[in-house]
């Protein structure tokens, strides 16, 4: 028993003197190399990352970020990224250039990156996509020279950054790749690669086809500013979308809490989760709402819309005018579950998990559902010119 107590002691010992070792020298080395470690950093680090496989869906998540120089003092950061279209457990390691350039992807087929589309070219081992035959050409002669060193590596142009994947998390090997990163931006630097100018990064955290939407992986302040589920405790507001600099806006979160059912001497602890969403508009209008609220609905020529919808308005002649013969076939066509503007400009819709592609049709919708306003009905209520671009026939 002494012999069996003994050697787990030295287990204890050891593996206690590997962990301290190692602290040790990762700190040694991090003052060595004068960077710096933070472990939870917060998400905005990715602020100006737009393209995939930043700026995709919900869950996005940084952690061990490094900061520092290269040996010839070119700034980098470097981290640890996923989202729900994404997980990758090695670090991502980010380089500027001198200006926005034009969406850039290499990668192998082992190791494609998400939701990415364009022209192509390819060899034995890598992919390599971008917008413009001229511009991808310049970039990949550039690069040619290292890609037998890049192995499974993926790389990315993202806006005013050059941006490595899959860099093992050892501080050895984060060197190395800082160093050929490095390596890499000088070679394009001076290739007619330069040449081509891209998009502006967006100012906050966003999406990749929709740079006005801004992310926030988590904001508690709204559980004061939304119509949220008040009961319970341990409420969390995460995953908001949001876009405000719009004639329609529109605010999206995700509402996590728990509720605590006592019956005697037991208790149990049950989480619940709702989706909100709330659109809005800038503009003056009247009141409607269809397949929401109580009230007699009005009556409309298509039995079929009758049938599947209930539009109800305190000013019948406007929701005449507003739904009209091709109003009235967008809805049939598009079928919206239901939603009601109110007389603040908010536009209250039917339950969803409200993903960024649901959004997307659901504005897409009110889009052409203004659209379709005739232009006398916008003068009447004393907004012109009209706010939504009018829809073509």
């Amino acid at each position: 028993m002494e012999l069996q107590t003994l050697f787990l002691v030295l287990v204890v010992v050891g593996v206690l003197g590997f962990v301290v070792t190692r602290r040790i020298l990762r700190h040694l080395t991090l003052k060595r190399l004068d960077w710096k470690w933070v472990k939870q950093p917060d998400l905005r680090i990715t602020i100006g990352l737009n393209h995939p496989p930043f700026g995709l869906g919900l869950d996005r998540r940084v952690k061990d970020q490094m900061v520092g120089r290269s040996h010839d003092g070119t700034p980098f950061q470097a981290f640890r990224y996923s989202s729900e279209s994404w997980s990758d457990r090695r670090r991502i390691v980010c380089v500027s250039l001198p200006h926005p350039m034009p969406p850039f992807y290499l990668f192998t087929t082992k190791s494609p990156i998400p939701g990415i589309g364009g022209l192509s070219l390819s060899n034995d081992t890598h992919t390599m996509i971008f917008p413009e035959e001229n511009y991808g050409r310049a970039v990949s002669a550039a690069l040619a020279p290292f890609l037998p060193e890049l192995g499974p590596r993926q790389l990315t142009i993202d806006h005013d950054q050059l941006v490595m994947f899959n860099v093992k998390n050892d501080l050895k090997s984060l060197e190395a790749a800082v160093e050929f990163l490095t390596r890499i931006r000088r070679a394009i630097i001076s290739s007619p690669a330069m040449e081509h100018m891209g998009e502006s990064s967006p100012l906050h955290v966003s999406f990749t086809n929709h740079p006005d939407w801004e992310y926030v992986d988590r904001d508690n302040s709204l559980l004061s500013r939304l119509p949220l589920e008040p009961s319970g405790y341990d409420h969390e507001v995460v995953n908001v979308v949001q876009s405000t600099g719009n004639n329609i806006s529109f605010i999206r979160v995700t509402h996590n809490w728990k509720t605590r059912n006592a019956k005697n001497e037991w208790s149990s602890i049950k989480e619940h989760t709702e989706h909100f969403c709330s659109f809005g508009i800038n503009f003056k209008f009247i009141p409607i709402s269809v397949n929401m609220g109580r009230g007699k609905p009005q009556k409309f020529e298509s039995i079929d819309f009758n049938k599947r919808f209930k539009v109800r308005c305190p000013n019948p002649r406007f929701a005449s005018d507003v739904f009209h013969q091709r109003q009235l076939e967008h809805l049939l066509s598009a079928s919206p579950e239901g939603f009601a503007i109110t007389q603040g400009g908010t536009i209250q819709v039917a339950e969803s998990e409200w993903l960024p592609a649901q959004i997307e049709v659901m504005l897409g919708f009110f889009q052409e559902f203004f659209g379709q306003v005739p232009d006398f009905v916008w003068k009447e209520l004393g907004v012109w010119p009209r706010p939504i671009p009018k829809q073509e026939d």
